[in-house]
């Protein structure tokens, strides 16, 4: 399922895709933004994994994108999320913003120094490297990225690269921030599906629910189109999963 492109860094990279299962698998654990919260993160895992030690069949858990900035542990985020998934299990995690901007920021520094002030800062100093006070000169900001680049695993990079857009399942849609059902696929904005637009998310232009985050709520939202789990982990401690069980879609919070 994570036959994805690879890229080398410096070159435009191929636009982001959906992945597409046919079918619900035996269940699908999402889990809204992580954003550097490690702790919260394996907590939710133990969770997942008690939960559906009896289930038999595909079980999917499904990281919905910001896994990094803002929190203490982006690094250790990183580490997890790109290494084997659990016996019985598949992990996947789709892009959020904040993933794209630290790649942004990985090839052009002066032109996303913005990422910084977005939680790049707390990443950087996951992994060791040093931000300083005088960061807005162009020359620092390209020594920030040689550090950083220096120092970030391979696999991490790659995980990075790697990230699909989102994931369809029938008409369920697993992405970060948005979706229009009226529109396939491959015709999405890659800007709207990592950063959403406000009241027109999800648009009414087909059937279809979209699971998301990005916009921090004090406890889920569920509506006929659309759930949201982000409970602003790096906040609150609280991160949310949502339980959708296969053949018959029906939900649940852990």
């Amino acid at each position: 399922m994570m036959g994805l492109f690879r890229a080398d860094p410096v070159a435009a990279r191929p636009p982001r895709r959906f992945l597409k299962l046919p079918a619900l698998p035996a269940a699908i654990y999402a889990v809204g933004d992580i954003h550097g919260c490690i702790d919260q993160l394996r907590a939710a895992e133990a969770r997942i994994l008690a939960d559906g030690a009896d289930l038999s069949g595909q079980k999917l858990i499904i990281a919905l994108g910001d896994v990094i900035d803002r929190g203490p542990d982006s690094a250790a985020v990183m580490d997890h999320l790109s290494s084997p998934a659990p016996a019985g299990f598949t992990r996947l995690t789709v892009c959020g913003n904040h993933e794209d901007m630290f790649l942004r920021f990985l090839d052009d520094p002066p032109a996303n120094a913005d990422w910084l002030d977005f939680g790049g800062a707390e990443t950087l100093r996951s992994y060791g490297v040093k931000v300083g006070i005088d960061s807005n000169s162009r020359g620092r900001l390209r020594e920030i990225a040689r550090d950083i680049d220096a120092v970030l695993p391979r696999a991490h990079r790659a995980f990075l690269e790697d990230l699909p857009l989102g994931l369809l399942v029938g008409d369920i849609c697993f992405a970060h921030a948005a979706y229009d059902f009226g529109m396939p696929p491959e015709k999405q904005s890659s800007d709207v599906i990592l950063w959403g637009r406000g009241d027109e998310d999800a648009r009414e232009n087909g059937d279809g629910l979209l699971v998301h985050g990005h916009y921090v709520v004090d406890n889920p939202e569920v509506t006929e189109k659309r759930i949201n789990i982000d409970t602003g982990a790096y906040m609150t401690g609280r991160l949310s999963t949502l339980k959708i069980t296969g053949p018959d879609g029906s939900i649940s919070f852990l």
